[in-house]
């Protein structure tokens, strides 16, 4: 009697634990949206050419983080670190800045499909539950920028 008294206490404390959670992530979320929110509108202050600087300021951060030259990014090569900070870059003036894709390839001196299919690249990256690499990347970076 006594074990079936144990799994029924543990079973609610897992219960418990999971409601918890699930607070716990929407509080995240709720925390994440404000964050945006707090950039977007220091963003949108911004004229396009101070957009523009901010977006190479961004570009600076994610080098230094991925310990890549600028110009590597700036370059054609395709090594997978070089690629993926292009991408995060990307994906990152798209978030914080008000440019659209075209005015971020003229930057990056990409083309404007590059770009959406970078900033897609890394949105289903941050789908993927079983790793959490780019959530850290993205989180990190952030910090940074």
């Amino acid at each position: 009697m006594r074990e079936v008294h144990k799994t029924y206490m543990a079973e609610l404390e897992i219960e418990v634990l999971r409601d918890k959670n699930k607070e716990l992530k929407k509080e995240i979320e709720r925390l994440k949206d404000l964050l945006d929110q707090q950039l977007n509108i220091k963003t949108i202050r911004m004229d396009k050419e101070k957009q523009k600087e901010y977006a190479i300021e961004i570009a600076e951060k994610v080098c230094n983080y991925y310990q890549i030259k600028f110009g590597q990014m700036m370059s054609k090569y395709r090594g997978e670190e070089v690629t993926l900070a292009r991408q995060m870059t990307m994906y990152l003036t798209k978030q914080k800045t008000a440019l659209n894709g075209e005015e971020i390839a003229q930057l990056f001196n990409r083309d404007r499909t590059t770009v959406l299919h970078s900033i897609s690249k890394i949105k289903g990256q941050l789908s993927n539950k079983f790793d959490d690499t780019i959530k850290n990347d993205i989180f990190n970076l952030n910090v940074l920028v």
